[in-house]
C-alpha cells in the first residue's frame, strides 16, 4: 500500500524535535525497517543519534535531518494544519515533509541506496559531521521550491560589541549613542564588496541583524551595545578576506568583533554527474529541471567537506521556514517522491572517472 504523504507528514510534526529528536529518530528507523532497508543508529553525541539505512550496495545517498528549529511563539506547532493543497506547521518543509516524500519514494523503489536522517542539523551540524557515507554522490533534502540547488551560500555569525558615552538623554550630543553606532556600524558591513556580489544561482547576498541590545533607559544616551548578526558569503568569496574587511569597520567605530560561527560557501559544476542524474530523474516527472541556490547551511557542506559530490534539493520555499506560517504544497512532497523513486531506481554505479564534480 502506498504512503499517505500527508498523514506520514502529520506524524513526524508530532514529534517536538527542537531540542531532542530521539523519538521521532525511533519512529523514522521503524518505519525505514518495515519497509525493508537495514538500519542502524550511530549516537553522534550522549543520547542523540543519526539514523542510517541502506537497501543493496552502492546507489546513491539521501540525507535529511530530523531535528528542527525551536517554535517560539507558534501557536500550534506541532499539529499539521491544512488549506487545500497546502501544509502548515512547524518542520513541514524543514524538512519533515521531505523525509516523508523519501520514505514514500523508499517504499515505492527497489534499487540500491543510502540514507542518513541526521541530529543537528539546525545547530552545530555534528549528524552529518559524523557520517562515514560510502556513496559517490548524495542529495540533500531542503525546502529548494524543487530547484536542483549545486551552490550552497555560507556564512559569518557575529557578535558586535560598542562602547558608547553616557550622558543625559535630552543632551544627546554631549554622549556617544553605542545602539546607533552598531546599527551605523551593521549597515557598513552590509555594503562591503564580499555582501554584495551577486552570483548567478544565489543572486545578492543576505545579511540579517538578529539581536540588538543596549542601554539603560530612554533618560540615558546608551553607553553599550550588543548585537549578533549573520553574513551570506557566497562561493568564491575568501572567508579571511571577508572576516577581515568586517573587522577593519568595527575597529573604525570602536568596537570589538568575536566570530561566533562560520562557513565558507561551495559550489558543483553544473554539468557534475550527480546534478545529471538529479535532471533526468526531474525531467522524467514530466517538469523541466531548473537549477538553483541555496542560501543556507545544509549538511551538504558536511558531504562536500567528505569529498562527496551534493546538491540541495526539496519541495516548499525556504522563506517560510522557521515561521510560524511554514508551508509546502501536497503536490510538490509527490514530485519529491516521485523524484526520488526514479533516481534510486535509474541509479547505475559507474567505476570512478575524472568529472568536474569538486567544489569550485
Amino acid at each position: 500500500m502506498s504512503i499517505d504523504l500527508a498523514a506520514l507528514t502529520a506524524e513526524l510534526i508530532a514529534f517536538p524535535s527542537h531540542d531532542d529528536e530521539t523519538e521521532v529518530q525511533r519512529f523514522i528507523a521503524r518505519a525505514l525497517e518495515r519497509i525493508g532497508l537495514r538500519v542502524e543508529l550511530q549516537e553522534v553525541i550522549p543520547g542523540r543519534y543519526n539514523v542510517l539505512a541502506c537497501r543493496g550496495e552502492g546507489g546513491p545517498l539521501l540525507c535529511s535531518h530530523a531535528d528542527a528549529f525551536p517554535p517560539y511563539d507558534h501557536p500550534d506547532p506541532f499539529t499539521l494544519r491544512r488549506e487545500g493543497e497546502v501544509l502548515i506547521g512547524r518542520a513541514v518543509n524543514d524538512t519533515k515533509g521531505q523525509i516523508a516524500a523519501l520514505i514514500a519514494a523508499l517504499e515505492a523503489s527497489r534499487g540500491p541506496c543510502e540514507v542518513a536522517i541526521t541530529a543537528d542539523e539546525e545547530r552545530l551540524g555534528r549528524g552529518s559531521q559524523a557520517l562515514v557515507p560510502r556513496a559517490a554522490a548524495a542529495v540533500v533534502l531542503e525546502p529548494t521550491d524543487l530547484a536542483i540547488c549545486p551552490a550552497q551560500g555560507g556564512f559569518l555569525e557575529c557578535e558586535l560589541r560598542i562602547v558608547g558615552r553616557p550622558a543625559h538623554g535630552t543632551v544627546p550630543q554631549f554622549g556617544y549613542n553605542a545602539i546607533l553606532a552598531a546599527v551605523d556600524c551593521y549597515r557598513e558591513i552590509c555594503a562591503l564588496p564580499p555582501f554584495t556580489v551577486e552570483h548567478p544561482l544565489l543572486g545578492r547576498p543576505w545579511t540579517t541583524l538578529g539581536t540588538i541590545a543596549g542601554g539603560y533607559e530612554v533618560g540615558v544616551v546608551p553607553p553599550f551595545c550588543t548585537a549578533r548578526f549573520d553574513l551570506g558569503i557566497w562561493p568564491g568569496i575568501d572567508l579571511g578576506e571577508a572576516r577581515a574587511a568586517v573587522l577593519a569597520v568595527v575597529e573604525r567605530f570602536g568596537g570589538s568583533l568575536t566570530i561566533l560561527d562560520e562557513s565558507p560557501g561551495f559550489e558543483l559544476h553544473a554539468d557534475a554527474e550527480i546534478v545529471r542524474r538529479l535532471a533526468a530523474a526531474v525531467e522524467r516527472t514530466g517538469r523541466p529541471a531548473r537549477l538553483g541556490g541555496m542560501a543556507s547551511w545544509t549538511d551538504a557542506h558536511n558531504l562536500i567537506m567528505k569529498g562527496i559530490p551534493s546538491v540541495v534539493f526539496g519541495a516548499g520555499e525556504l522563506g517560510t521556514a522557521h515561521s510560524d506560517r511554514e508551508t509546502v504544497r501536497l503536490s510538490d512532497l509527490g514530485v519529491v517522491r516521485d523524484v526520488l523513486q526514479i533516481l534510486i531506481d535509474d541509479w547505475v554505479d559507474r567505476p570512478p572517472h575524472p568529472e568536474p564534480n569538486a567544489p569550485l
